[in-house]
């Protein structure tokens, strides 16, 4: 959208601002107003200092080979983990059980949404890993991230997580490496790009749900 001039820099710039500064004023009023701790506010700041790290200088994570991790850190953990604070006001062993096969889910979204890019992304020196890794190896890498999470959720039923969660959630992710290791071996088209991406981005609205649906409160 930059590039091809449909949105300006100071566009972005004055974007990016405006709800930076909003996260903040909402952090420090949950402090403030309902009372959920300093520790609220430092994971809130952890996880807007990993988002802005993403593409922002000095570390630009995405450009070095560690945006996935931290994506998927921040997404798929840290923001159920301080919804969780938030409201109980402690951490729990269940947080990690719950979140640990949507955090390898993302990994693998990550090197999905990321493939039809590569080319741009290595013209522009962003070193993400599927740019790293190449088309081939990095689609397979998402896959086994995918299996990886059916497989955590399996363990997380044996340590603690409601069985019928870890059974719908698993089979979801072992669903969704089958048909990810399916469209690997087709050719590369547009409506390849689309529909995997489309895809990936409804599995993994569709393990949240199940998740939410089968958790007990």
């Amino acid at each position: 959208m930059i590039v091809s001039g449909r949105i300006s820099v100071n566009t972005v710039i004055r974007t990016l601002v405006f709800w930076t500064v909003l996260t903040l004023v909402a952090s420090v009023a949950l402090v403030l107003v309902f009372e959920t701790g300093i520790t609220s506010l430092l994971l809130i700041v952890v996880g807007l200092s990993l988002a802005l790290s993403y593409s922002l200088g000095p570390l630009q994570l995405s450009f070095r080979g560690f945006g996935e991790v931290a994506m998927a850190f921040m997404v798929s953990f840290l923001t159920p983990a301080v919804s969780f604070y938030v409201m109980s006001g402690e951490f729990d062993q269940l947080v990690v059980l719950v979140t640990a096969p949507i955090v390898f889910q993302m990994l693998g979204l990550m090197m999905v949404v990321e493939h039809p890019d590569r080319e741009a992304d290595f013209a522009a020196g962003k070193k993400n890993l599927v740019v790293r890794l190449g088309a081939g190896k990095s689609w397979m890498i998402g896959v086994l991230m995918l299996v990886l999470g059916g497989v955590s959720a399996f363990v997380g039923g044996a340590l603690g997580l409601p069985s019928e969660t870890a059974a719908i959630s698993g089979a979801i992710l072992l669903v969704e490496a089958s048909v990810f290791w399916a469209l690997g071996r087709g050719t590369e088209s547009k409506s390849k790009t689309f529909w995997s991406t489309a895809i990936s981005c409804g599995f993994y609205v569709l393990v949240i749900v199940s998740i939410a649906l089968t958790i007990p409160y």
